[in-house]
């Protein structure tokens, strides 16, 4: 089954507490779809590999694209982070912070600055909609480019993190600039090949991604997945997972979803779990420490007209970690640290292509304007629409 019939058919939900991300109903036909064969999982590997030293190779924009237009996820390797910027101290301090007592950690909110920054709990609200069963189990800290939350609790690896998504950024801009020039080029490509015009693709890309995209509304996420037996809500929370019994003998740590943003940058670092949705099956990506994983969000989903697709994805778990006695087998704290590159507030997100390009190449994408979304659109906006498509409580 494709991504177009899901959609048709699986009810979109998401977290209130986190804006950038859209959530599939965890009850959904998705928790149903099997998993790919090792031979499968070991082709896909090696088709989506990309050696970040090659970035400045002439062809290396086109090879992003390539590989995104077929699974929306592109791995690196050689990506420039340090393992031991992530490890020490980043990933060891703020695991201490995760592990206080909730009502310490929520003192490190910074609820009252325009920017989205500081902690956030996934008992704070503790729904996704009114069809989602359970929350997901994990907690985290939002950073910026600047206003950062700064407290004796956060101190301890605020600079480290900040540090890093410095480091995000600069990627992302060196990214921004193949993906550019490679989806340009694809594009004229695939309008000579389907007898349009150059009018069909919109001129300048390159200028106008950089533009939107360059000190763009970025947001670094510190995510903290539980251990077993951290806290008591963290049990609470997988008990409610054993109840529903989902197949597979799997828990979510993250539930199938897409990106609201236009590139998602991801360090590889502490255990696995990642897996994409990939022509009916789930693939589990287990990049390598220190490899970086990037993937299309419905930004550029919606700038392109569905030619680049904002893949879904989710992170498990197997059901036995949060039942065994065993304590090897046991359910592990592990961080992770997504970088979502979000185009300005006021950007507009216009369409790169024509409508008869779309109908030509036969790509589709939900964010038209057949279900309330503009054709030319700022990025806030665009964001707020999305949220109250897939939560009815939040207002456009």
């Amino acid at each position: 089954m494709l991504k177009e019939e899901f959609l048709n058919s699986t009810e979109i939900t998401t977290s209130s507490q986190s804006p950038f991300v859209g959530f599939y109903d965890k009850n959904s036909q998705l928790s149903k779809l099997p998993l790919a064969s090792e031979n499968e999982i070991q082709d896909l590997r090696q088709e989506m590999i990309l050696d970040l030293n090659n970035i400045e190779d002439e062809n290396f924009g086109s090879k992003i694209i390539a590989i995104g237009r077929k699974y929306g996820f592109i791995m690196f390797k050689n990506s420039g982070i340090s393992q031991d910027l992530i490890a020490k101290p980043l990933y060891d301090n703020a695991k201490g912070f995760f592990k206080l007592a909730l009502n310490e950690k929520k003192q490190s909110e910074y609820r009252d600055q325009p920017e989205i920054r500081g902690f956030y709990s996934f008992t704070d609200s503790g729904e996704s909609a009114e069809s989602a069963k359970f929350v997901d189990p994990k907690e985290w800290v939002y950073y910026g480019r600047e206003n950062n939350p700064s407290d004796e609790r956060l101190d301890n690896f605020n600079a480290e993190a900040i540090n890093l998504f410095n480091t995000f950024e600069g990627i992302l801009n060196k990214l921004i600039i193949k993906v550019s020039d490679g989806l340009e080029k694809a594009l004229l490509d695939e309008a000579q090949k389907n007898s349009l015009t150059e009018s069909d693709v919109e001129k300048n890309i390159s200028t106008y991604l950089k533009a939107i995209l360059n000190n763009g509304n970025h947001i670094m996420q510190l995510i903290n997945y539980p251990g077993l037996h951290d806290t008591k809500e963290i049990n609470e929370v997988l008990d409610e997972q054993i109840k529903l019994d989902l197949p597979g003998d799997r828990l979510y740590r993250s539930a199938p979803h897409t990106d609201l943003d236009a590139l998602t940058l991801l360090i590889a670092s502490e255990g696995s779990g990642l897996q994409i949705l990939h022509s009916g099956k789930w693939y589990p990506l287990m990049p390598e420490a220190g490899m970086l994983v990037i993937n299309f969000g419905d930004s550029f989903e919606k700038m392109t007209r569905g030619f680049l697709q904002s893949t879904i994805h989710r992170v498990v778990a197997p059901k036995e970690a949060a039942i065994s006695e065993d304590a090897n087998k046991q359910l592990k704290q592990r961080l992770s640290v997504p970088f979502f590159g979000q185009p300005k507030a006021e950007a507009i997100l216009r369409p790169l292509v024509s409508e008869d390009f779309a109908k030509e190449l036969k790509t589709k994408t939900r964010f038209n304007s057949e279900n309330g979304y503009a054709n030319d659109i700022n990025f806030g906006d665009f964001l707020m629409k999305r949220l109250s498509d897939i939560n009815p409580g939040i207002k456009a």
